[in-house]
C-alpha cells in the first residue's frame, strides 16, 4: 500500500509520492512490467492536485523507474533497467525559506539555472532553520536528509541554523553551500561560502547619510543571540551586523569625522518591540540623523516615529533600509536601501553546484538602491 503525504514533513508533496512508488517498486509491490494507478486515481488516493502527481511521473521516469506508452499507461521498468546512465536529474537540497521577498529572488534564478544542467532543486522547508524546535527534531531531519541521496545542499546560513547538528553529519553529504549568510561558529573547510559583503553594505550606507548631512547615526539591529542558544547551534554571537556596523564606521573615518553611532537592538517577534519605536522617536527628537535599518522591515519603525514628530524626510531625517525587498517602494516616501545583489547570489550558488565547487568563499558586492528618502 502506498505511504500517504505526510504534511509534517517538510519535504515537497510531489518527492514524497515518488519516493511512495519508488518503495513500493523496491519491495516488489509493484512488479516489474506492471501498470500503475493512473495519475487520476494517484491523486485522489494522494488527496492532491494532477499537477502534484505529475511532477512526481515526470521524476519517476526521468530516474529510471518506470516507463510510459502512449495509450496505454505507465509501467514499472525492471531493476536492470535502472542505471546510473537513465538518472537524469541529480538533487539537490534547499535549506532555506525560498518564498520569502528576500529568498525567492535567489530561488528563482538558483533553481531556474540548475534545471537546465539536469540538477532537480527540493525545498525541504524552514523547520530546521527556526527557533521554534528543539534540536532533538532537528538531528531527525538532518539523519533524513544525509540519507535522502542528495548530490548538494543549499543552506540559508543565518543565526539559527543548526551548525552543530550539520557539522556532526557533514561527511555525508557530496557538497555544503552556505549563502546569503554564514554565521558558524564552526569550520566547515570544504564547504562553499556565498555571501554578500556585509561590511560594504554598512559602509554604502554609511557613506549615503552622511551625503545626505546626517552625521548623528542610528544603527536599527537585532538583539545578540544568548551564549547559551549560540553554544548549542554552534553560530556565532556577532554575525553579520557587526560588519555592517563596521562599515559604517570605516564611513564616517574617511570622512575624517569621529564616530557619533547609537544603537537598538531587538527582535521583531518579541515584546520589546512596543518600546523600539519610541526609543527612535527620542533619538529623532534630538535634532537632525540619519537611521540605517537591519533589514527593511525594521525601517518602518523609524518611518512612524518620524510621523508622529512631524519631521520632514529628507531634510531632519534620513533612513536607509536593507535588502531593497519590494515593498520599500510602496513606502511613502519610498525607502533607500541597500540590495545585496541576490539574484547574483543565486547564479553564483547554482554554479558551485553543476562544476562541483569545493572550499569557495565569495562576497558579491550589494548596491545601493537610492529613492525619496
Amino acid at each position: 500500500m502506498l505511504k500517504q503525504i505526510d504534511t509534517t514533513v517538510p519535504l515537497p508533496k510531489y518527492y514524497q509520492i515518488s519516493e511512495s512508488i519508488k518503495a513500493n517498486i523496491a519491495s516488489n509491490k509493484y512488479k516489474v512490467g506492471e501498470k500503475l494507478p493512473t495519475c487520476r486515481v494517484l491523486s485522489e488516493y494522494f488527496n492532491t492536485t494532477l499537477v502534484t502527481v505529475s511532477n512526481a511521473v515526470k521524476l519517476l521516469e526521468s530516474e529510471g523507474y518506470i516507463r510510459k506508452v502512449q495509450g496505454k499507461g505507465m509501467f514499472v521498468k525492471a531493476p536492470a533497467d535502472v542505471k546510473k546512465a537513465d538518472i537524469k536529474f541529480k538533487k539537490v537540497g534547499l535549506l532555506m525559506p525560498i518564498k520569502t521577498d528576500l529568498y525567492q529572488n535567489i530561488a528563482d534564478v538558483l533553481i531556474h539555472t540548475l534545471e537546465e544542467f539536469d540538477y532537480e532543486a527540493v525545498p525541504l522547508g524552514t523547520k530546521i532553520v527556526t527557533c521554534k524546535f528543539p534540536l532533538e527534531f532537528k538531528e531527525e531531519y538532518i539523519k533524513k536528509y544525509a540519507t535522502r541521496g542528495f548530490d548538494s545542499l543549499v543552506i540559508n546560513g543565518d543565526r539559527y541554523f543548526p551548525y552543530k547538528l550539520l557539522h556532526k553529519y557533514k561527511e555525508q553529504f557530496a557538497q555544503l553551500n552556505f549563502i546569503a549568510h554564514h554565521e558558524s561558529a564552526l569550520d566547515f573547510p570544504e564547504a562553499n561560502i556565498i555571501t554578500a559583503d556585509y561590511e560594504k553594505v554598512g559602509y554604502l550606507g554609511g557613506k549615503y547619510l552622511l551625503e545626505q548631512n546626517k552625521t548623528r547615526i542610528l544603527f536599527v539591529s537585532y538583539a545578540s543571540l544568548s551564549p547559551e542558544l549560540a553554544k548549542s547551534l554552534g553560530a556565532r554571537q556577532c554575525c553579520s551586523d557587526e560588519d555592517v556596523l563596521t562599515g559604517i564606521k570605516t564611513a564616517i573615518r574617511e570622512a575624517g569625522l569621529k564616530p557619533d553611532i547609537h544603537i537598538i537592538r531587538y527582535n521583531l517577534n518579541s515584546p520589546e518591540v512596543t518600546t523600539v519605536e519610541a526609543q527612535i522617536k527620542d533619538f529623532m527628537s534630538h535634532g537632525s540623523c540619519g537611521i540605517m535599518a537591519m533589514g527593511d522591515s525594521r525601517a518602518l519603525f523609524a518611518y512612524h516615529a518620524a510621523r508622529k514628530l512631524s519631521l520632514p524626510f529628507g531634510e531632519q531625517c534620513s533612513i536607509v533600509g536593507l535588502f531593497n525587498t519590494p515593498w520599500t517602494k510602496i513606502f511613502k516616501p519610498s525607502l533607500t536601501s541597500v540590495s545585496i545583489n541576490e539574484r547574483e547570489i543565486g547564479r553564483l550558488t547554482a554554479k558551485a553546484v553543476y562544476e562541483e565547487w569545493k572550499s569557495k568563499k565569495i562576497k558579491v558586492d550589494p548596491e545601493l538602491i537610492v529613492r525619496e528618502t
